[in-house]
């Protein structure tokens, strides 16, 4: 991608919607690094005509097009992979898919959507969650998304019509248990801490900085809506109880996530590091780290950090992560790679900051 996102000899056209987004933001961002990704257009009604960088300074001398208000898929014609990524709350993302879903479909460009409007199977905790399924949301729109959590679902996501990314604490809370299905767990307890860019770009006083800043607090407690894609995409309905709270804490990006996993039966570390071992082998942004997990030395990246412990039967796996980026904008480059028969690391080997 070079000054002007324009060249012809890239292979992977994506339309944007809801651009002045951070999701949007951060997707620009990694796209800059991608050799085979061209943004085709980015649309904002807010800022229809500005240039991207006038809102995402960050961009400054690297991108050079500007927000449009309408999308037009025409755009994507040249390309072999065509992508329409919905950065937009999760209302509009359904309005969308539901107005245009037989067009993309027979122009065969795939929704990548990053809200939660496609996440959930089961109707009743989608209609919990996210709202009463309407009329028009047919069975042909749900079962066309596959969910895009790459560890655990990279064949189906080889061949999704569309794909939903995962929730960012789902992420990393599924990637944090998911080695330990094959046990006899009785419990788990979910704790989670998230900077304050989780609640998105508009401005909200509990998580304005002067609000903030020394502070910490709780929030949607045991009912949090991520809850449900762990229990269906891990638990997989099993009857094990679990517990998850998220927290706000005073940084503005990254999240660190403690799952607390009860077994029937005790167990070594040993035994437990080899089975995340061998159940991760193949996944390039999962890190088993010797050390706990930190959040600055995953800031800036698209790698998940995990650290285990073990106390007789319990399992205490700790995994950091960026909220943005393996968490919303980098696991959907992520998605993208495989969908395209690409490798899943490219245009995203880079490391954490270190220093946030």
């Amino acid at each position: 991608m070079n000054n002007s996102l324009k060249s012809t000899l890239k292979s992977i056209g994506v339309i944007i919607l809801g651009g002045s987004g951070y999701g949007a933001k951060e997707f620009l961002r990694l796209a800059i690094l991608h050799p085979e990704l061209e943004i085709a257009s980015i649309i904002s009604s807010t800022n229809s005509g500005e240039l991207v960088s006038k809102i995402h300074k960050e961009l400054n001398s690297l991108c050079n097009l500007k927000f449009s208000k309408t999308v037009d898929l025409d755009v994507l014609a040249q390309f072999a992979h065509k992508f329409i990524v919905l950065a937009l709350p999760h209302e509009e993302s359904e309005k969308f898919v539901i107005n245009n879903f037989q067009e993309l479909q027979t122009k065969q460009i795939c929704i990548l959507d990053l809200s939660g409007a496609f996440r959930l199977k089961n109707k009743t905790e989608r209609s919990n969650y996210y709202g009463p399924i309407v009329k028009e949301l047919t069975e042909e729109i749900i079962n066309s998304f596959e969910y895009g959590l790459t560890e655990i679902n990279s064949d189906k996501i080889k061949s999704a019509t569309n794909i939903s990314n995962p929730g960012c604490f789902a992420t990393g809370a599924i990637l944090s248990i998911h080695p330990l299905k094959s046990l006899n767990i009785l419990n788990i307890a979910i704790d989670g801490k998230s900077g304050s860019s989780g609640a998105g770009r508009g401005l909200k006083q509990n998580f304005h900085h002067p609000e903030l800043s020394g502070s910490s607090f709780p929030y949607a407690v045991l009912k949090h809506r991520h809850s449900a894609e762990i229990i269906e995409y891990c638990i997989e309905n099993k009857k094990i109880n679990l517990a998850f709270t998220p927290h706000v804490i005073p940084i503005s990006r990254g999240m660190l996530i403690s799952s607390y996993v009860f077994l029937s039966e005790s167990k070594s570390k040993q035994e437990i590091i080899e089975l995340y071992t061998n159940t991760y082998k193949n996944c390039p942004f999962i890190r088993l780290v010797q050390d706990p997990s930190e959040i600055r030395l995953v800031a800036g990246s698209n790698f998940c950090d995990i650290y285990i412990e073990v106390k007789d039967n319990i399992i205490c796996v700790t995994a950091a992560l960026d909220n943005l980026i393996k968490g919303m904008a980098g696991q959907a480059i992520q998605n993208i790679n495989l969908k395209c028969g690409l490798p899943e690391s490219m245009g995203l080997n880079h490391s954490g900051l270190g220093l946030v």
